[in-house]
């Protein structure tokens, strides 16, 4: 009866470091963008993708920590016929930390050029104002 205790404890033990396990360098993400600077600053972007049939599915965060403006982001990668580059639509709900008071959601643009640059285009809620330029990709965080 011990000796099945002890398999038993054993076997739960190798079952839960093996679960936990993950390489050093894994980061959470596939991609990081942030908008106007090369590196992480307070509009990061961080995705991942998925593909199910003809489409590229996009799902993340916008913001790693307790700003005013982070939540998650939801989207899709495409090709436009006849077109050298790709474009990602992402919507981010922001969760505004219960004052209400400001912007509940975020639409981006993002069009990855042929020539490695990536241009963005982003607004606030339905607004018709927006903000445009560069956006850069840096290394994913590994948390």
């Amino acid at each position: 009866m011990r000796l099945f205790r002890f398999a038993v404890i054993v076997l739960s033990t190798i079952g839960v470091f093996a679960a936990a396990a993950t390489p050093a360098s894994a980061a959470p993400w596939q991609l990081c963008v942030t908008l106007d600077q090369p590196t992480e600053g307070a509009h990061a972007y961080f995705l991942n993708f998925m593909s199910e049939g003809n489409a590229i599915l996009v799902s993340g965060s916008k913001g790693r920590g307790p700003a005013d403006d982070h939540g998650p982001a939801f989207g899709a990668l495409a090709k436009p016929s006849g077109s050298t580059l790709y474009e990602l639509g992402l919507t981010v709900t922001i969760q505004n930390s219960g004052d209400y008071e400001g912007p509940n959601t975020e639409n981006v643009v993002f069009q990855f050029l042929p020539n490695g640059a990536i241009n963005y285009k982003r607004w606030l809620s339905s607004s018709l104002n927006f903000t445009q330029g560069q956006a850069f990709a840096f290394a994913c965080p590994a948390s």
